[in-house]
């Protein structure tokens, strides 16, 4: 096991806060977009592998954002309400400023620790992704 850590938030925190994001992305778009989703179905498992997690986390978060989508694709095709797969508690939680940050500077170590260009720039694009979707701008005054 590797005895660096994180300085930000634990490899743990941060697939939770990547798995609750997705979650929140199929929520608020109403339909099933993958091309947003994807990003984060993609850096999950590179989190994982970054900081040799071996505890399938990654896999339980992939199960939930699937289990998302499902939920997002039956209830267009049935004009039913979309239902949450997780609390409503944890995805009406808005990070501020200073936890913005902290997950953006975890995705950094991140991409640092992983070997091959093209997983960095994978977790470079989420980067870029939540910086906007959270709207990281709105957050810090000058």
């Amino acid at each position: 096991m590797n005895t660096m850590t994180m300085t930000a938030i634990s490899a743990d925190e941060l697939i939770k806060k990547m798995t609750i994001a997705a979650v929140e992305v199929y929520i608020i778009g109403g339909e099933a977009d993958e091309s947003e989703v994807g990003a984060f179905k993609e850096a999950i498992p590179l989190i994982e592998k970054a900081w040799e997690l071996t505890d399938g986390q990654a896999d339980e978060a992939l199960a939930l954002i699937k289990k998302q989508h499902e939920a997002v694709e039956n209830a267009s095709e049935n004009s039913e309400d979309m239902e949450s797969v997780l609390e409503e508690k944890l995805l009406l939680d808005t990070p501020n400023g200073g936890e913005i940050l902290a997950v953006l500077w975890a995705l950094t170590e991140t991409a640092v620790r992983l070997d091959r260009r093209e997983d960095r720039e994978k977790i470079a694009g989420l980067i870029s992704y939540l910086k906007d979707y959270w709207d990281l701008a709105e957050h810090i005054s000058f």
